[in-house]
């Protein structure tokens, strides 16, 4: 009982001191040493005003609540926490930071930062990039016009028509990828001249090997054209959820809309479109649609030490794996919209 608090009370006083030794790297550049004189100042001392003036990058058109102060159009940058990585030299996936005190720093802080801080960041109007995957979802759907996956990828065309774009888009041809391949650089994506009202649409149908919330992200090719408002609209569950999207900004990576409730399957009702539609000159770029965060496909070290590794949820088998996957090619569909004469 004795040896069991002196370890309570130790602890307690090892926490103590790394917080004051951390507290003590946090001097602003006001502070001053007693007896010194302050630093002169220079031009890079001058604070700078660095809000940004411009569209923002992703705005929920349906919600009926938009900040218009706060963290509104202000573009954040967060990792939740640290995490597993692959050591090359051990070859094997390592966790970033050692277990303390039966905590394990890698998982701790997302489960705060997920969960709490983002959506509390993103509902005060600011705009979450979030470098490492934010949804727990261990599935991942890619719908795409290059990819070979069953599910549903439909382009109607009306008076204006989708054609290929000038820069390479995302292609997933594989269920692994090889470590240093961009995939938004081996394939090819879609642009329509913009217009005021819809005259063609792009419909990414997911296959869910599951109901669940799934993620929905959605990517587009860079041009010196490309319209700040292009319109997504996420159907979850015969619902719609209407974004405007500026496609000027963050072209060739994963942009997040939002995560919404899904059904297992392939329906009409779980589905996202993109239109021509903007209130801008220009044109509207259309590339993959990704529903889900998955488990990651990025080869290290070879696809028996990428399953061996892998880290799966209580409950889950491994997925599996397969350089050369037997899945149906998409169901890419183009149909017409009438034109009135």
């Amino acid at each position: 009982m004795m040896a069991r608090h002196s370890l309570r009370k130790t602890s307690v006083v090892i926490l103590s001191m790394l917080l004051a030794a951390c507290a003590t790297h946090r001097r602003t550049d006001t502070q001053q040493h007693p007896g010194t004189e302050p630093a002169p100042t220079t031009s890079h001392d001058k604070p700078r005003d660095v809000a940004y003036q411009g569209t923002p990058w992703v705005v929920n058109l349906s919600s009926p609540h938009r900040p218009a102060k706060g963290l509104y159009n202000r573009h954040i940058a967060l990792w939740s926490s640290h995490g597993r990585y692959y050591n090359q030299e051990k070859d094997k996936w390592l966790w970033q930071r050692p277990n303390l005190f039966c905590t394990n720093e890698d998982l701790f802080t997302q489960t705060i930062v997920t969960p709490y801080l983002i959506p509390m960041l993103e509902r005060a109007g600011a705009n979450v990039f979030t470098p490492r995957e934010r949804d727990w979802q261990p599935h991942e759907v890619v719908v795409d016009n290059d990819s070979r996956t069953p599910s549903v990828y439909t382009e109607r065309q009306g008076r204006q028509r989708w054609q290929k774009a000038d820069e390479p888009g995302f292609a997933s041809l594989d269920s692994l990828c090889a470590d240093g391949v961009n995939p938004f650089r081996i394939g090819t994506a879609r642009m329509a001249k913009a217009t005021d009202e819809p005259e063609c649409d792009i419909t990414y149908q997911p296959l869910l090997p599951q109901s669940g919330q799934y993620a929905v992200y959605v990517s587009y090719a860079p041009h010196h054209h490309n319209v700040p408002d292009a319109q997504y609209t996420v159907y979850h569950q015969g619902r719609a959820t209407t974004f405007s999207v500026n496609q000027q900004m963050g072209a060739g990576t994963w942009v997040y809309l939002g995560t919404f409730s899904f059904d297992k399957g392939c329906s009409e009702r779980n589905r996202v479109v993109l239109t021509n539609k903007s209130r801008h000159r220009g044109v509207v770029t259309a590339d993959a649609v990704r529903f889900g965060g998955g488990m990651g496909n990025v080869v290290r070290g070879g696809p028996d030490v990428w399953r061996r590794h892998a880290i799966m949820p209580s409950g889950l088998e491994p997925p599996t794996v397969s350089i050369c996957p037997k899945a149906a090619p998409t169901t890419t569909r183009r149909t017409s919209i009438p034109v009135p004469i």
